[in-house]
């Protein structure tokens, strides 16, 4: 495929990969994995609640007021 054929097949059939979300205030992590598991963003309910569980001290150390 040359160049050319490139851009008029990505410019001409273009692959929309962005998703807006809404996290509403008030929302608590149980609210925000539910919302993202039925918007298809997480394969499994819950996948959001085990990586804020997993990442939570790399955040603390970023964020100190986490403590």
């Amino acid at each position: 495929m040359t160049l050319s054929e490139v851009f008029t097949t990505v410019l001409t059939k273009p692959i929309f990969t962005d998703l807006t979300i809404t996290i509403l205030p008030g929302w608590n992590s149980y609210d925000i994995d539910d919302y993202l598991y039925r918007k298809d963003i997480i394969r499994d309910p819950g996948d959001f609640l085990i990586a804020i569980h997993d990442h939570f001290p790399l955040y603390q150390k970023e964020y100190p007021f986490l403590k």
